[in-house]
């Protein structure tokens, strides 16, 4: 087994590499109407969008090419998992010497699901090999929630059938979890349904979703999303 431990056991490491990331974040604002985008490579639907919450929300990271920046601490809260993430593979290759330790690994999958096919593109946190068994880790800067178990699920479903995965980690701010097979199946099928929503919201986009709004609205995606703005509109007599 792989010697790992709660994401703040780095907490040190990644607020000493905290200004660059702030930098590097920064240097890539871009001002749109109403909020800032940090911009990134045109990208494809992918398991970490379960924690957008809202396909609506996913299917706008993909058409404009980034993620809606609405409030200062949006910025802090992406560098500081950026800094987590990075101290805390540096510090699992330090604590299982002999492990082969891969991270930033792009993967692409093509996925059927419901009928609706669609391309996935994804990069788990870490993946850990010994003696021939692999153990796929995820890691978090804040403490569990179920979407990530879904996210992890889902980099399993992907991934099963290509390595011998022995064990399935999620590691959050305070704890360390392990998922058996039995817990990441249904999870992978919730997380390609929701998958697939956004899938049919792309492929049906024209002006804008056909979709109600939801009591968990607004999101921080609430400024660039035109169902949000329409229902602003509604509301306000316009």
């Amino acid at each position: 087994m792989p010697l790992l431990k709660p994401a703040r056991a780095v907490a040190g490491e990644a607020r000493a590499m905290l200004e660059d990331e702030l930098k590097a974040i920064l240097a890539s604002l871009e001002r749109r109407d109403g909020y800032w985008l940090l911009k990134a490579a045109p990208g494809l639907i992918g398991p970490s969008m379960v924690n957008d919450g809202c396909p609506i929300a996913s299917a706008l990271r993909i058409r404009l090419g980034g993620v809606v920046v609405a409030r200062p601490s949006d910025v802090e809260d992406l560098a500081f998992g950026n800094a987590v993430h990075k101290a805390y593979v540096e510090a699992v290759k330090s604590w299982n010497p002999g492990w082969r330790v891969e991270s930033g690994v792009r993967f692409q999958a093509t996925v059927v699901h419901g009928g609706v096919q669609f391309t996935v593109g994804f990069e788990p946190d870490i993946l850990m090999a010994n003696g021939g068994e692999w153990h796929l880790v995820e890691v978090k800067s804040s403490r569990l929630r179920r979407s990530h178990q879904v996210q992890l699920a889902l980099y399993w479903r992907l991934l099963r059938d290509e390595y011998n995965i022995a064990g399935s980690w999620l590691v959050t701010w305070d704890a360390v979890l392990y998922m058996s097979p039995r817990d990441l199946e249904p999870l992978a099928r919730q997380g390609l349904e929701y998958l697939a929503s956004v899938k049919a919201i792309l492929d049906s986009w024209v002006d804008e979703p056909r979709l109600v709004i939801k009591a968990t609205c607004p999101c921080r995606w609430a400024p660039a999303c035109p169902i949000w703005r329409r229902y602003l509109n509604t509301m306000l007599g316009g």
